[in-house]
């Protein structure tokens, strides 16, 4: 089983809709990992999907937390790839993504988002749903 980090735009697009997205999610093929901001990232969306989905955020956050348990995405502990914060950092076309980066570089493992201009680096591989779904 092949390592791979996924963003949260990844998540949170899985969570929204069943897709091809939450499929490989929550298939066998990939060992998921995200950095320790992931959780940060997606929750603080919550009072937005919270009215769109029309739930109250405690079921939400439930529902959240399920999904990363059935998809058993991993939260390394920073001290894992906080090494690799300053390559991350010259590399990453964002900075909120650096956490990304950094993860990936430590695990050696490629990058599962929907963001194209993270493809402007030539150090971690990244691959868009549809590119995964090829393989």
């Amino acid at each position: 089983m092949q390592a791979l980090i996924v963003d949260a735009n990844v998540i949170i697009a899985a969570f929204l809709k069943d897709s091809a997205t939450r499929k490989i999610l929550l298939g066998e093929k990939f060992k998921l990992h995200s950095p320790q901001i992931v959780e940060q990232e997606i929750f603080k969306y919550l009072p937005e999907f919270s009215k769109k989905l029309d739930l109250n955020t405690d079921e939400l956050k439930k529902i959240i937390t399920e999904l990363f348990e059935k998809a058993k995405i991993k939260i390394p502990p920073l001290e894992l790839y906080s090494e690799f914060i300053p390559k991350a950092r010259e590399i990453s076309p964002d900075p909120k993504d650096v956490p990304y980066f950094a993860l990936a570089i430590a695990l050696k493992a490629p990058l599962w988002t929907q963001d194209k201009a993270l493809k402007k680096q030539s150090t971690v591989k990244v691959f868009s749903t549809a590119e995964l779904l090829e393989k």
